[in-house]
């Protein structure tokens, strides 16, 4: 019974060490790195989702960058096979993949611009749109894209599209 409590006591002791330990290199790296590193709710998500082919997938793009509803994206041009049950009826279908970072605010939008881009493109809407919170990151690059995607920039973008129609309309 001595052999077990010392045993106890061995494993306790290790285990305050432990956190002991763990606690000073958080601070560390915290104080190391708070200036430059954000964590916590950063109100950005990064997407993923798949697209019948590359081109409609610029395209698709194209409209969400210039709408501000996204702040960067990457086409991965591998193609992605998908397996899903439709009415009942199994379908594979190659695609490539979308993946990009939004506001959290512009989550229902992103959502929305894909299917109705899908619909008018005559596809089927198999959208797999898949949306996670960032925690952590790059102070700079969250700040950024979170300008990037803010109502404030849609807004602008909004003022100067209808700027330039007048002036095209002035010009005729």
């Amino acid at each position: 019974m001595k052999q077990y409590d010392a045993m106890e006591k061995l494993r306790q002791k290790e285990l305050e060490y432990t956190k002991a330990n763990h606690g000073l290199m958080q601070a560390e790296n915290e104080a190391a790195y708070s200036h430059v590193w954000k964590g916590g709710q950063t109100g950005i998500s990064s997407f993923k989702f798949t697209m019948p082919d590359h081109d409609k997938a610029e395209e698709l793009i194209g409209q969400l960058l210039s709408k501000a509803i996204i702040a960067d994206a990457h086409i991965f041009d591998t193609e992605v096979h998908k397996s899903f049950l439709a009415d009942g009826t199994e379908r594979t279908n190659e695609y490539v993949r979308v993946t990009g970072v939004t506001s959290d605010s512009n989550a229902e939008e992103l959502s929305k611009a894909i299917n109705e881009f899908l619909r008018v493109a005559n596809f089927t809407p198999d959208q797999d749109l898949v949306l996670t919170s960032i925690a952590t990151g790059s102070k700079e690059y969250i700040a950024w894209a979170r300008q990037q995607t803010s109502s404030s920039k849609r807004q602008n973008k909004e003022f100067r599209d209808l700027k330039q129609e007048l002036e095209d309309l002035d010009q005729s």
